[in-house]
């Protein structure tokens, strides 16, 4: 194996590594969310869901221990009980989790991609 693809290699493993890392801050933030969904949704009358507005960026990052300016795009789906999306932005790359599009994402429920 000469240098190049040695290089070629260690730039695909150093890349995956940081694909890993962003998806375990994502999921981080993500059941930190859906921990708080579930604490608010308890205290709701029977069959009324929440809404994004009902959760804070603030709430789920201190929750999660992350910076709250990382957390965009939080949405609930349509019963108002569960975490339908939430990106997480570390500045070199963006992890969204959305498990509808599992099929085309790509790591299952999170999709990893270059920050802008």
């Amino acid at each position: 194996m000469n240098d190049n693809e040695k290089n070629f290699i260690k730039n695909v493993n150093i890349d995956k590594a940081k694909n890993k890392s962003i998806i375990a801050e994502t999921r981080s933030a993500v059941m930190a969310a859906q921990t708080l969904i579930d604490e608010k949704y308890g205290k709701t009358d029977v069959g009324e869901g929440l809404k994004e507005t009902d959760i804070d960026a603030e709430d789920i990052a201190e929750l999660a221990e992350v910076d709250s300016n990382k957390i965009s795009n939080f949405t609930l789906n349509k019963e108002g009980t569960k975490v339908a999306t939430l990106t997480y932005t570390d500045g070199k790359k963006v992890c969204t989790y959305n498990p509808a599009n599992k099929s085309s994402n790509s790591d299952g429920a999170y999709d990893v991609s270059k920050g802008k």
